[in-house]
């Protein structure tokens, strides 16, 4: 006998407002386009566990979609032959609302793992992003005396610019020290020692952050960061309020005489498959954005280069000072501009290599843009000032021309006009960028109400909504957001 139950919607919880606003996402995240069955699909992955949409639920559901979101013009048939929906401007202005009053970030409500079919490849030519063959990490096991002097020679980088802000609790790094007493054991740590003289923590920051404050008294600590008392323990209650100089001998040796499980990746180890460790082997309390990882594999030219660009008044400006500086989300933007002004779109994803078995290595948006922090850093070792006052000025006048023709609407979704401002979308600030850099800016402006008129089309065309929401890093979409910009501003400015 079967556990699961039908039943409407509805009666499971989900409102008629929520199966339409849910219905509306389904669409937008298909590109903008869905059927019945793929909006049937979404209303059931949201009902609880047991639960299935009964013939009369179905029902209900299909009268939402055809009577009420129709009437309402949040959605229109696409399809005559086929039981098919595409979202309306209306459909996405209801839509914003409704994640704001969540608290979502419309950039981000979206999954980006759905992507147009791309060509495929035999069966001999996998498609990977790289080698495993090139992974080379070395195990060490070294005691926390050890790895303590290695901090206190600043051998090892506690002070990363992309995990200062995050920092754990008193009670939290208390019982991380509780359970050493305890023997617990530690889980790993990752180091990448590309420079040879200084490591830099992939995993396990807070970590040694926490044993570095509990080891190391005042004069030993950085200005303004104190000792750790321990407090809040659970087992060791007779320990509560001491630092390690007040444990008795035999704990502080303890503490000393643990050891950690270190993986320290090698300098020979490519920065594409640095790349996916960071991504992978990070469990703290903080998960690395790609623009952090990025920012520390590429420490040097191209890390100030970016911070230089993002302060520039008219990058603040164009971008309202609303793209956030701690997660570096500013720096990725600045970022795309430069790899897409230095390298042209059309070549994009076509670089590809191929392992010792054959498989294909395809290039990433993450690789493409790791290759431009690394031209960036080329260039300032190379005393390039030229250059880079070039790669400046063409920043400075994309910001320009961009504010000019959108103004507090430059890099930003626009269905109609009139609506509310959006979330600043990267793929929009990447392609806007790097072609108005090409234009004069009075030519520009001479065409501004045609420029945006021509925007609004393409946003509520499937393609290219598609292109600038959905897998943004696939080749499909790269070359289709800047293919059909490039014509629009071809065929309104010239």
């Amino acid at each position: 006998m079967s556990d699961v139950r039908e039943m409407t919607a509805v009666q499971a919880g989900l409102s008629s407002e929520r199966q339409i606003q849910i219905a509306l996402q389904a669409i937008d995240s298909l590109g903008g386009q869905a059927t019945t069955e793929q909006i049937y699909a979404a209303i059931t992955q949201e009902l609880p566990l047991g639960i299935a949409l009964s013939q009369q639920g179905r029902d209900t559901l299909r009268s939402l979609i055809s009577r009420d979101a129709v009437e309402r013009g949040y959605i229109e048939p696409y399809n005559p032959d086929r039981p098919g929906w595409r979202i309306a401007p209306d459909g996405h202005e209801y839509l914003r609302a409704a994640q704001e009053s969540l608290g979502v970030e419309a950039e981000n409500t979206f999954p980006v793992d759905i992507e147009p079919p791309q060509p495929t490849t035999s069966e001999d030519q996998t498609v990977r992003p790289f080698d495993p063959k090139l992974i080379r990490v070395d195990q060490r096991m070294m005691s926390i005396f050890q790895v303590m002097l290695k901090i206190q020679r600043h051998d090892i980088d506690l002070q990363p610019d992309f995990q200062r802000n995050v920092v754990w609790d008193p009670t939290r790094q208390s019982r991380l020290i509780e359970s050493i007493l305890l023997r617990i054991p530690l889980p790993a740590f990752y180091l990448d020692a590309t420079a040879e003289d200084k490591w830099l923590v992939v995993d396990g920051l807070q970590r040694l952050t926490t044993l570095k404050r509990f080891y190391f008294d005042n004069k030993d600590l950085p200005e303004g960061e104190l000792p750790l008392v321990l407090t809040n323990l659970e087992f060791l209650d007779d320990l509560e309020g001491k630092q390690f100089k007040q444990l008795p001998r035999n704990l502080q040796r303890l503490i000393e005489d643990t050891e950690l499980n270190l993986y320290v990746i090698r300098p020979e180890t490519p920065p594409e498959v640095k790349f996916t460790i960071f991504s992978r082997v990070n469990t703290g309390g903080l998960v690395l954005t790609p623009q952090e990882i990025r920012h520390a594999l590429f420490q040097g030219w191209a890390t100030h280069f970016l911070e230089e660009l993002t302060r520039l008044p008219e990058f603040l400006s164009a971008t309202t000072g609303s793209i956030s500086s701690r997660r570096m989300d500013d720096r990725e933007c600045a970022l795309r501009f430069l790899a897409f002004h230095m390298t042209d779109y059309t070549l994009y994803g076509r670089r590809e290599q191929r392992d010792k078995s054959g498989r294909i290595i395809k290039q990433s948006l993450d690789g493409f843009l790791s290759e431009a922090m690394e031209q960036i850093n080329a260039l300032g070792k190379a005393g390039n000032e030229d250059r880079l006052a070039e790669l400046r000025e063409a920043f400075r006048q994309a910001m320009l021309n961009a504010e000019a023709i959108f103004g507090p609407y430059a890099f930003r979704k626009m269905y109609k006009r009139g609506t509310k401002r959006t979330q600043i979308s990267k793929p929009l600030f990447e392609v806007w960028s790097a072609l108005l850099q090409q234009y004069d800016r009075s030519a520009l402006e001479s065409k501004r109400e045609a420029i945006i008129d021509g925007f609004i089309a393409l946003m509520n065309d499937s393609d290219f909504n598609k292109a600038v929401s959905l897998g943004t890093g696939s080749i499909w979409s790269v070359h289709t957001r800047f293919e059909r910009v490039a014509v629009l501003l071809e065929e309104v400015v010239g």
